[in-house]
């Protein structure tokens, strides 16, 4: 999903806006530039900004391995997967329906209150599911050359919303 359709883009952009304000409330701050960066040319967004000098010789270069610069690149082939699976699960009546649903586990909502339950992923699936993720998340640390911890976060955030939707 290298976020070509409004959807696609409103997914990616809740479930990194919940993964960074969860875990680094501090660059909330940032987030929207971040985000722009992100949709604007995901191929070139790890890549370092030109450096501006400021006073004191403080530039842009200052944020380059922020934990948001970790959870786009990583976020996005992880909701395709979810996005994807969910589509089988649904079947003919996929649609919309499965972006939606994906969406819903970032969703901001009360806290006893579940998203929509898959019953069809049985825990084998689930399992496989998890499994892809961390394929996932691996391939994307050694091909992007980030953190493995940070992209740790961001995998196990996901798997998170999974079970807890799904159990």
């Amino acid at each position: 999903m290298p976020s070509d359709t409004k959807d696609e883009r409103l997914l990616i952009n809740q479930a990194a806006y919940m993964i960074i304000g969860e875990n680094a409330p501090q660059e909330l701050p940032l987030y929207v530039n971040t985000r722009d960066r992100y949709f604007a040319n995901p191929g070139d967004f790890l890549k370092p900004q030109e450096s501006q000098d400021e006073t004191l010789g403080f530039g842009g270069g200052a944020t380059i391995s922020t934990f948001s610069q970790v959870v786009f690149p990583v976020l996005a082939p992880i909701l395709a997967l979810l996005v994807n699976e969910a589509a089988k699960a649904f079947g003919k009546d996929a649609g919309a329906k499965t972006v939606s649903w994906v969406g819903s586990l970032f969703g901001k909502k009360e806290a006893n209150e579940k998203p929509e339950a898959l019953p069809m992923f049985s825990p084998k699936q689930l399992a496989v599911i998890e499994q892809q993720i961390n394929t996932i998340a691996e391939n994307e640390t050694r091909r992007l050359g980030l953190k493995k911890a940070k992209v740790m976060i961001v995998r196990d955030a996901v798997i998170a919303k999974l079970a807890l939707a799904t159990g």
